[in-house]
């Protein structure tokens, strides 16, 4: 080390650097909310849900049913297409 320079102590870094950390807080409490707590809702997809059972109750988990019989209906195929057209002109 230079002589005139002393290694900052620990506790002045921290003290110094918190506004910083406390101005990250609001953008994590958004991703937290908006991005990380839906994803639990996507499970959904895959179960006979029941409302009533809520969404951590007993549901029967029945895989990738739900989308083949969403498929298998006559106008989902000129819905997709719709909402493709829709979203990307």
């Amino acid at each position: 080390m230079a002589a005139g320079r002393q290694k900052p102590k620990k506790k002045n870094a921290i003290r110094r650097e918190l506004p910083l950390h406390l101005m990250l807080v609001p953008g994590i409490i958004f991703t937290v909310i908006f991005c990380y707590i839906p994803m639990a809702g996507m499970v959904i997809a895959f179960q006979k849900f029941i409302p009533a059972k809520g969404l951590f109750g007993d549901q029967k988990w029945i895989g990738f049913d739900n989308f083949t019989y969403l498929f298998n209906m006559p106008g989902a195929m000129s819905a997709l297409r719709n909402t493709v057209v829709i979203a990307f002109f």
